[in-house]
């Protein structure tokens, strides 16, 4: 086991440090102190992930099965894909060890929650109603919403699936995102809800659904896997993505950052970029 090399850029340092320093202010104006009230219970300590990690415990990472390029298995059942290294790439600068762990759409912030994992990092939109579930990293990779169909459907924009059914992950913001433009369109389309993208993309094979929609990146990935199958219509939503870390634990949330920094200056980031997308 490779010892920890938890350092902070001194750059960076330096602005945390100046950004907490108290700005100049005028004298404040005497207050009478006044009971605090004394809460009932204290909430338990949570250890951070950093402090595990430490000890030499593994990283456990949640990640995708089924979305190329992002998380998915290989021939061999091994996890590969971009979000799989990005996780590699930083447990390699921390000098510890990564246990992967699949998640969906539908459970990643429930596992993230239930401490099952350490991080998500699974092509995942940061959303502000998410954080009420998990903290986020910054944002790591831009993508949007588009359609995956037969290239014999017809199909190039969203104003094409009048009339027609189309597939969607539970658990994904592309669904909200679809009924959103379909009611903007003043458009019928029936939306069906599958477990996970191989669910979608057997329901489009299969022609029980004329497209199926998720964010491009993908939908490029899984029509690879099956010939005549096109990306159009997008993109129609921004996806900012973000990996999914513990609610409160500033000091792994930091070394997560600090880290994906780092690796997007020293071109890592750019060599998983240019392998996987």
């Amino acid at each position: 086991m490779k010892e920890m090399r938890l350092s902070i850029p001194a750059i960076v340092l330096s602005l945390i440090l100046s950004a907490c320093a108290p700005p100049p202010t005028a004298s404040p104006t005497p207050v009478t102190p006044t009971a605090s009230p004394v809460p009932t219970a204290l909430p338990p300590a949570t250890e951070s992930v950093v402090a595990k990690l430490l000890r030499g415990e593994p990283l456990i990472a949640g990640v995708k099965a089924d979305s190329p390029p992002w998380g998915f298995l290989d021939e061999n059942g091994a996890h590969v894909g971009f979000d799989v290294e990005l996780v590699l790439a930083l447990a390699e600068r921390w000098g510890v060890e990564v246990e992967f762990v699949v998640v969906t759409s539908a459970d990643r912030l429930e596992r993230l929650a239930a401490g099952d994992v350490d991080l998500v990092a699974a092509s995942m939109t940061h959303r502000r109603d998410r954080e009420e579930f998990a903290d986020f990293s910054i944002t790591y990779f831009m993508d949007g919403q588009a359609l995956l169909t037969d290239q014999a459907s017809g199909i190039q924009s969203l104003k094409d699936l009048d009339g027609r059914a189309v597939a969607a992950a539970r658990g994904t913001t592309s669904i909200e995102n679809l009924r959103a433009k379909v009611d903007e369109l003043d458009i019928s389309v029936a939306v069906v809800e599958v477990d996970d993208h191989e669910a979608g993309l057997q329901e489009l094979v299969d022609g029980t659904v004329d497209a199926y929609t998720t964010d491009a990146s993908i939908l490029a990935g899984l029509g690879k896997q099956q010939p005549g199958l096109v990306v159009v219509g997008g993109p129609f939503s921004f996806e900012p993505y973000g990996m999914g870390l513990p609610q409160d634990d500033s000091t792994f949330r930091d070394l997560v950052n600090f880290t994906l920094q780092d690796l997007c200056l020293d071109g890592t980031y750019e060599a998983l970029y240019r392998k996987w997308l």
